[in-house]
């Protein structure tokens, strides 16, 4: 594990509701990131767990679940498709579930953080459609895992 190319990953409650904040360095492994949802884009029925991901350092008791669905067409405005919580033993367990084309349309938008030579950020999910924000950030915001769980401003 290399801890400056890691992208880091926390959970905490922030003032517009809870964040799960995926962050690194400037020169932090954000192509990993990209070739997974790739493959999710490429594969229906695929699912990846990010825990087990050499570039991939949790902070907290977090695991997260990435599904590609074939179809989303017959879901309800409240199914498992997009970002769902459970909490199991003080564990934050996330299940992200897009289809082929949502996991596309992220991959453009790491894309744009990707090419970017300054500190920047990006949103790949949001509240109240999601159970969290999912913020994407870089190069802004230091590393420490005491920091672990509190609300980063």
């Amino acid at each position: 594990m290399n801890v400056t190319r890691d992208l880091n990953v926390d959970f905490y409650e922030a003032p517009d509701g809870p964040r799960l904040l995926i962050f690194g360095s400037m020169d932090a492994d954000f192509r990993s990131l990209r070739s997974v949802f790739r493959k999710l884009s490429l594969e229906p029925g695929l699912e990846i767990e990010l825990k087990g991901a050499s570039f991939i350092r949790m902070l907290g008791e977090l695991e997260i679940s990435l599904r590609s669905t074939a179809d989303d067409r017959h879901r309800s405005s409240r199914s498992t498709h997009g970002f769902r919580l459970s909490i199991e033993r003080g564990s934050h367990h996330f299940t992200w579930t897009r289809t082929p084309e949502g996991w596309a349309y992220l991959v453009g938008l790491i894309d744009g953080v990707l090419k970017s030579d300054f500190p920047c950020h990006q949103y790949l999910a949001s509240s109240p459609e999601d159970d969290a924000t999912v913020e994407l950030s870089k190069g802004e915001v230091q590393c420490d895992e005491e920091m672990s769980g509190k609300s980063r401003e």
